[in-house]
């Protein structure tokens, strides 16, 4: 997987890829799935990790042939893009956020975060930032 609309590559190309430690060049994600034949009707699930929100990529899947080595399908090419992070809901006890806040002023941050982190937003490896505005 690439980021950007990325122009399709041959199949030797793509099996090159797949095998390669990451990172490898624009290269974010790469896996390889064994299929074995007459399991047409079963679905096989892959997880790709690294991947940015609100980012185009390019997606290219190919496969190829265990009993005839090199024999490969046509490569399969789709963009698609990861959907914005939603903004974590925040109790902070101001009821306006645009006022700064003062020297010697305290505030206690209750974070209550939605057990669903589809709702939430909070995912593995969200980042917390505050801005006070203050400089």
């Amino acid at each position: 997987m690439i980021p950007n609309n990325y122009a399709c590559q041959t199949a030797t190309v793509i099996k090159d890829y797949a095998q390669r430690p990451l990172p490898y060049g624009a290269i974010v994600a790469n896996d390889r799935l064994t299929y074995a034949s007459g399991n047409y009707s079963i679905q096989i699930y892959g997880e790709l990790t690294n991947l940015s929100a609100n980012t185009l990529y390019t997606i290219q899947i190919v496969a190829e042939s265990q009993s005839s080595p090199g024999s490969f399908s046509t490569v399969s090419c789709q963009t698609f893009r990861t959907l914005p992070c939603p903004k974590p809901d925040i109790l902070t006890g101001f009821t306006q956020t645009q006022i700064c806040v003062n020297k010697g002023a305290t505030a206690r941050f209750n974070v209550s975060v939605d057990p669903d982190p589809s709702v939430s937003g909070i995912l593995k490896g969200t980042t917390w930032f505050f801005d006070w505005g203050d400089g």
